[in-house]
């Protein structure tokens, strides 16, 4: 019906089809990964919520909520980057992430703050709160923090994570 031609039209494919034709690509249709190794990897937000679901319960302005979505570490994974899963000393304590908002609002968590062995409540990227879509001042993704108490990394309306590495 019109919410899969609506999918098709966001996918990936879909913006092949109009990219082949000179249209430009759909504003705000998929998300930039910039890996460690330069390259840049964009997945739509179609293609994104149907990777591996993770709900979490958290506050958001004082308030409680359920949201759904996956994992951060699941969406980096599904663009490529390896995560390097033991922990001690390996690339993951000196990697990290900087994920920017399409207001150009940025926050950056240390890769060791998604390892399964260092923390028990890793950051999430959010497209349900409630069991409703985002809201239009969120949407498409939020990220969600569940640990931090004033949630000023939750950043919404992400468009671009960029993944890095110190020396």
């Amino acid at each position: 019906g019109a919410q899969g031609f609506v999918d098709y039209l966001v996918s990936n494919a879909g913006q092949k089809s109009f990219a082949r034709f000179g249209f430009a690509r759909v504003a705000g249709s998929h998300l930039t990964i910039q890996l460690p190794s330069g390259q840049a990897r964009e997945l739509s937000y179609a293609d994104i919520q149907k990777l591996e679901p993770f709900n979490v319960s958290a506050k958001a302005h004082g308030k409680s909520h359920e949201w759904q979505g996956t994992k951060l570490i699941t969406l980096l994974e599904s663009a490529g980057f390896k995560f390097e899963k033991p922990s001690g000393g390996g690339a993951s304590v000196r990697q990290y992430l900087i994920l920017e908002a399409d207001d150009g609002y940025k926050v950056v968590f240390a890769m060791g703050e998604l390892d399964p062995i260092i923390t028990t409540s890793p950051p999430m990227v959010a497209w349900r709160q409630d069991g409703k879509p985002l809201s239009a001042d969120e949407a498409p993704l939020r990220l969600i923090v569940a640990g931090d108490p004033r949630g000023a990394r939750q950043v919404r309306k992400i468009s671009r994570i960029t993944v890095g590495q110190t020396d």
